[in-house]
């Protein structure tokens, strides 16, 4: 291990089978398995820009130990690549590779995962799983197909993954040479289920099983999926929310007879599935034993989320289908991230700590409350309309939750604090005083609101919806 605690040697026994170097910012700077070394370029932002490759000579006895700097000479291969700055993860565009003077370029084109592949003259289309794993490549043209299989952490059962595309388990990009999968952040061990970097955002004292700062996804690569190396988000939600989005969407455009909108379609998936993946991360969360909140209460906190969010985002008169499911997904998003926090609200206050309390909740929720905001506005943001409005107005809205939950509602969190009583109607009580009253009230209705009245008076044209 490095001083940054990174891998730096596999061994089989006493057999030196890997060697890895980093640079400064624990990125992985060189890999070599005795045969070939790989050296790894990067850009600014992080992003794996080339790879240089050289072949070790087969005369010289082999030597796994890699030099401080670059070799000199020729790469036997060289790969660049070009990337989407505006994506932090899945954004490979087009990969170029050079060896022995031939030049091979496949470029990418990407929907949530990479759809389409093309080399050449041929095409061929991408089948993922539902963890975003490609398991079969199909050439258009001639019907070529070649499958990939994988274990629960991502394991190569068929020794394929990296020799015709590049992506591996959940669209990592799978390198032969290091024997790891590029995960942006960190590099990823499928056959140890482990990173070999430690987690850049730490895990949480309260729940012990977040601390391995090695381990992916909590030791659960079924339940979750880690984008970007950081932090595992919740699959089962997000592609069930995307579904029912698009399918809403197109049996509205039918049941009102007009042509379906496939493009009005596919936002409100991404709203669905972004709803669903919050809800199905919070529900995971709180369902663990160690955190202070019952499963009830969540539901209780995301379905008065919801129903705030469609009261607001319809108040101006506005019934369509779109307005409706932008505030129930904007909603429910709202008070899953709102949820995860008030454990942790509800400890600093039962400690005493109420400026603490205080603090934490209101920048929870001005959390919040500029994402929803901004979720409900993603269609102008695309489009490049009323951006720099729609920023402020996104600010505001999470100012004035952060105000109405963050204090007011936290008066009835204090008020349910008291309500000591272990009877149903206790239970129902503060049931209504702390999660519909405080969070949903405040929170998602007055906060929302007032920010809709306001936000509507200083930029009219800055959204669509009331949010």
């Amino acid at each position: 291990m490095t001083e940054g605690g990174n891998l730096t040697t596999v061994r089989q026994g006493e057999e030196l089978i890997r060697q890895y170097l980093y640079d400064e910012t624990s990125r992985m700077a060189a890999a070599s398995d005795g045969i070939h070394s790989s050296w790894y370029q990067y850009s600014g932002a992080g992003n794996r820009t080339g790879i240089l490759e050289y072949t070790a000579d087969p005369l010289s006895p082999g030597n796994l130990f890699l030099p401080k700097a670059v070799p000199a000479g020729v790469p036997s291969k060289r790969t660049e690549y070009v990337t989407d700055l505006t994506r932090p993860y899945h954004n490979l565009l087009q990969k170029v590779e050079t060896a022995e003077g031939k030049e091979t370029l496949q470029s990418y084109i990407w929907d949530t995962n990479a759809v389409f592949l093309r080399e050449g003259e041929r095409v061929s289309a991408y089948l993922q799983d539902e963890l975003g794993s490609p398991i079969r490549l199909t050439e258009l043209r001639s019907g070529r197909q070649t499958l990939y299989g994988y274990d629960e952490f991502g394991g190569d059962l068929f020794g394929n993954q990296g020799e015709t595309q590049p992506f591996g388990y959940t669209g990592y990009q799978s390198d032969r040479t290091a024997g790891t999968s590029y995960a942006q952040a960190r590099e990823y061990l499928p056959w140890a289920g482990r990173f070999t970097g430690r987690d850049l955002i730490k895990g949480f004292a309260e729940l012990p099983f977040t601390l391995n700062e090695y381990g992916y996804c909590w030791g659960n690569p079924t339940g979750y999926v880690d984008q970007d190396g950081q932090l595992p988000t919740a699959v089962v939600g997000g592609i069930i929310g995307g579904l029912g989005g698009l399918a809403l969407s197109v049996t509205s455009d039918v049941i009102n007879g007009e042509d379906v909108d496939w493009k009005r379609g596919f936002k409100n998936a991404a709203l669905g599935a972004a709803a669903g993946a919050a809800i199905g991360s919070g529900l995971a969360f709180v369902s663990l034993p160690t955190v202070a909140m019952q499963v009830s209460e969540y539901k209780v906190l995301v379905g008065t989320g919801a129903l705030f969010g469609m009261i607001c985002n319809t108040s101006n008169g506005d019934l369509s289908f779109d307005n409706i499911w932008s505030g129930l997904t904007t909603g429910s998003i709202n008070a899953a991230f709102v949820a995860v926090g008030i454990p942790k609200v509800n400890a600093l206050f039962g400690a005493g700590d109420v400026l603490g309390g205080f603090g934490f909740s209101s920048l929870y929720n001005f959390i919040a409350g500029s994402m929803s905001s901004m979720l409900s506005n993603t269609e102008n943001i695309l489009e490049g309309e009323n951006i720099s409005h729609t920023f402020v107005k996104a600010g505001m809205s999470g100012i004035i939750q952060a105000i109405a939950s963050g204090f007011l509602g936290n008066i009835f969190a204090i008020a349910a604090s008291e309500i000591t009583g272990n009877t149903m109607a206790d239970r129902f009580a503060r049931q209504i005083t702390n999660n519909v009253l405080g969070n949903g009230l405040y929170g998602y209705g007055m906060g929302t609101y007032i920010s809709s009245l306001v936000g509507e008076k200083a930029f009219p044209k800055a959204s669509k919806s009331v949010n």
